[in-house]
């Protein structure tokens, strides 16, 4: 079944669809750093949050993880006496201002994920709030922070543990130029957000390298994929950059956030309804990593140019070598994380906005503007992208898509 990752959680999140209208305003990698122009609660603590994300190089699993983090709060404060949030112990059984509580909330979140950052989420908050604050609102979003936090604090996402793979046939090994150990390998064991279990939605095995559409993809990967390929078109190896999102960036969710954050802001609905989307949104892609790396590092399968050369019988460094056209993350390939993430948006936002053109910036490619007539397209572009960069095979694109 196509999308099956979090479809419980759009279900259950009962905002009103959008009907198609023009394209949205583009994402400008900018746009979210003037303090004048944050735009409402529902997207300025997420633009700071991703902005944090880009200079400290979070890698993609933690980065979905604290906007979950985030999301969840600033919902479950502005929701207040309705009773939506079974994760607090502390409910308030009262209404609260919904703009004080978010912003009390974000605050705090923000605080215990980056406490040497705290003069900066101070001087924001003080920007956004004045002396009319409800005192009340302020405390219960700050208490909603505290509970959250605390919640998932044993959650697994602190492992230590290193991987350094294994030099068999097919299976993944540290690949050039830098031979960095596997990312993140204890992500598989982080508690999900939604999901009944991390490999609740975990694919079929890839094909074995003696199988046919496994000699297939490797193949047309070789020519489309490589360093010095004849047959990649300019327009493909733009879409492989733009679509990158490694160290500096916002990563693949962050990226999906801003689309979710410009198409809430455009809504026209209410503060909490946004609130609600970006929540769910935010889940969606903090459970696709989790259950991504699950397969990752169960399957354990090698990159490309490690099976490329392994059939060719050349060795790192010598002439007939082949290169990726993009530098090759460090964890094993089975499945696409940028398809897990990028279907598992896509799902939540045709949802909530329908068939919504989107027009979208990269942090990797910042003169380049892609505009897109549905988020699915956007998703199918991103998740192409690993293919013409040389870094997945066609199978595990696929199977990323159909997994988020």
């Amino acid at each position: 079944m196509k999308s099956k990752l979090l479809c419980l959680l759009v279900l259950l999140a009962g905002c009103t669809a959008q009907t198609e209208r023009d394209f949205l305003r583009p994402i400008v990698p900018d746009a979210v750093t003037a303090h004048s122009d944050r735009g409402s609660v529902a997207t300025r603590w997420n633009g700071l949050l991703l902005e944090t994300i880009a200079e400290k190089q979070v890698p993609p699993t933690a980065a979905a993880r604290e906007l979950a983090l985030l999301n969840i709060a600033t919902y479950a404060a502005a929701s207040a006496g309705k009773g939506k949030m079974p994760i607090l112990i502390d409910q308030s059984s009262v209404a609260v201002d919904a703009q004080d509580a978010a912003n009390a909330a974000a605050r705090g979140i923000l605080t215990s994920l980056y406490p040497n950052r705290e003069k900066l989420w101070e001087a924001e908050y003080d920007l956004v709030v004045d002396q009319s604050v409800d005192a009340y609102s302020v405390e219960y979003g700050e208490s909603v922070a505290r509970q959250i936090y605390r919640a998932r604090a044993g959650d697994g996402s602190g492992g230590k543990s290193r991987f350094i793979g294994e030099e068999l046939d097919e299976k993944w090994r540290p690949t050039p130029p830098y031979f960095d150990s596997g990312l993140t390998p204890f992500w598989a064991d982080v508690q999900p957000f939604t999901m009944q279990s991390t490999d609740q939605f975990l694919p079929p095995p890839p094909p074995k390298m003696t199988d046919e559409v496994f000699q297939k993809d490797m193949n047309d990967l070789a020519k489309i994929g490589g360093m010095e390929s004849k047959t990649r078109t300019r327009e493909q190896e733009e879409t492989a950059i733009f679509w990158s999102g490694g160290k500096g960036t916002y990563t693949p969710p962050g990226t999906w956030m801003r689309i979710g954050m410009e198409a809430a802001s455009q809504s026209g609905k209410e503060i909490e309804e946004q609130l609600q989307i970006l929540m769910v949104l935010s889940t969606a892609l903090a459970d696709a990593g989790i259950s991504c790396w699950d397969a990752k590092y169960h399957y354990n399968l090698w990159r490309p140019i490690d099976a490329i050369n392994a059939s060719r019988g050349a060795a790192f460094g010598v002439a007939n070598y082949w290169q990726s056209f993009l530098e090759n993350p460090n964890f094993p390939e089975y499945t696409s994380g940028h398809s897990a993430f990028s279907a598992a948006a896509a799902t939540v936002l045709t949802h909530f906005f329908q068939e919504q053109r989107v027009s979208v910036f990269s942090l990797a490619l910042p003169e380049k503007e892609k505009r897109f007539s549905r988020f699915w397209d956007a998703a199918n572009d991103a998740a192409q992208s690993r293919i013409y960069g040389g870094i997945h095979y066609q199978f595990a694109v696929d199977a990323g898509l159909e997994q988020g």
